[in-house]
């Protein structure tokens, strides 16, 4: 059975950083985006993202089948504060969808959609405009997902192969 759980680090005591990335890294392994994997690299990211973690500044909801992670939605508040984190392309907007994976062996059943859309539910009961995310130019089926799911284009940033989408919470 599927649930949506928002995640409480208090109730979810043997759900950590490391085990939401390790979906992502799996997910991105499936669709050739593995360049972001180097072991160097990663460990600085995943260190760097214990601090939105564990700030209180997300909002990470989590996707189980029958009590197994099996995806989740991580966002968050973007700070000033904690430029050495949040990418100069990301800095002048007020929320960011960091990441949104769901495990390969899961895809193609609506989950990503549940995810993405209990977030935006609870995101419209506050004095937020709009939700922005960046995804992979080569990432098609990414892309898809944002534009099926009302998601704009906003602009194209090529010096880093990105789109940045934007989603209107209030229309």
């Amino acid at each position: 059975m599927l649930t949506i759980k928002r995640f409480d680090k208090n109730i979810f005591k043997n759900i950590t950083a490391k085990t939401l990335f390790n979906i992502e890294k799996k997910t991105m392994k499936k669709i050739t985006l593995d360049k972001y994997y180097i072991e160097p690299i990663y460990e600085v990211f995943l260190e760097k993202s214990n601090f939105i973690f564990l700030s209180g500044k997300s909002q990470i909801y989590i996707a189980l089948h029958n009590e197994k992670l099996i995806g989740f939605i991580l966002s968050f508040y973007t700070d000033p504060n904690s430029a050495d984190f949040i990418p100069s392309y990301v800095e002048n907007y007020k929320y960011y969808i960091s990441s949104l994976y769901i495990d390969p062996n899961y895809q193609n059943k609506g989950i990503g959609t549940k995810l993405l859309k209990t977030l935006i539910n609870n995101l419209k009961k506050t004095n937020l405009d709009n939700i922005y995310l960046t995804v992979d130019l080569n990432n098609k089926n990414a892309i898809d997902f944002y534009l099926k799911n009302n998601f704009l284009i906003e602009k194209k940033i090529d010096k880093i192969q990105l789109y940045l989408l934007q989603f209107k919470l209030n229309n």
